[in-house]
């Protein structure tokens, strides 16, 4: 039986039962309207409510049924670890065969830090950016200590300088330039208080890359443009722009100096 015959079969066969059925219902209906006619006004007003609560009720129940499940978006608080709770989960971690040796040590001394008072300043630049002349300007009688990590090209230099009240303020020059390949200048960065980008021009691409990596971790930043005095006004109004474009800090977090 060709596929076009038969569809038109089944249309005529389902038009057929709904004539039956309107007229099923048509006559149905006629038949309670006369009762209802001689019927008393409370059962006429009784049967015009369920015909019209029954319906409602059904649809109320065929909506909540089947209408599709709404995604709940349960608020997830995060979780408040202290450091005292976040070492007891790194030693249970231990417990179980987890190497979490490294971040204990990273963890006490963070602690440390933050216990001692100490302000911790990292500065980044390029070999005769002047970091070494703006350290002496900030801390002209600091102690200088020499750190040779496992890990870094060169010795990461720290300049310790102590008040008479005991705080105490160290700035580190990171050696080098390569911040992806150094751990150790990584960990010194995260570790910081505040971060120094030192600059004496406008951004070369390397640079600007490693800035906006620095960028990245979330620390207080200023970016810093040594040797300021050999530009006019206009020149430092045009290379200040230019700065801001390329690390995309706010004016304010760029400062002119010469060291």
């Amino acid at each position: 039986m060709p596929l076009r015959l038969l569809v038109s079969i089944i249309i005529l066969l389902a038009a057929l039962l709904v004539v039956f059925v309107f007229l099923l219902a048509t006559d149905t209906a006629l038949s309670v309207w006369n009762y209802l006619r001689t019927a008393p006004a409370w059962l006429q007003v009784a049967y015009l409510c369920m015909l019209v609560i029954l319906p409602l009720a059904t649809l109320v129940f065929f909506w909540s049924w089947f209408r599709p499940s709404r995604p709940v978006n349960a608020e997830v608080r995060p979780r408040q670890v202290n450091f005292e709770q976040l070492q007891e989960d790194l030693l249970s971690s231990q417990q179980a065969g987890v190497d979490v040796a490294p971040v204990l040590a990273e963890i006490r001394e963070q602690r440390r830090r933050k216990d001692s008072g100490e302000i911790h300043i990292a500065i980044f630049g390029e070999v005769s950016s002047g970091k070494s002349s703006l350290v002496k300007a900030l801390l002209p009688l600091a102690d200088i200590a020499r750190d040779p990590r496992a890990g870094t090209t060169q010795t990461i230099t720290q300049y310790r300088w102590t008040a008479a009240s005991g705080d105490q303020v160290l700035i580190t020059d990171l050696p080098g330039f390569n911040f992806d390949d150094d751990a150790a200048a990584r960990e010194e960065t995260r570790r910081a208080h505040l971060v120094i980008f030192l600059c004496d021009s406008d951004l070369s691409a390397s640079q600007a890359q490693q800035l906006r990596n620095l960028v990245e971790l979330n620390k207080p930043m200023v970016l810093a443009l040594n040797k300021s005095d050999r530009f006019s006004t206009n020149e430092l109004i045009v290379l200040r722009t230019r700065l801001q474009q390329s690390s995309g800090l706010p004016a304010e977090n760029i400062v002119n100096i010469s060291a």
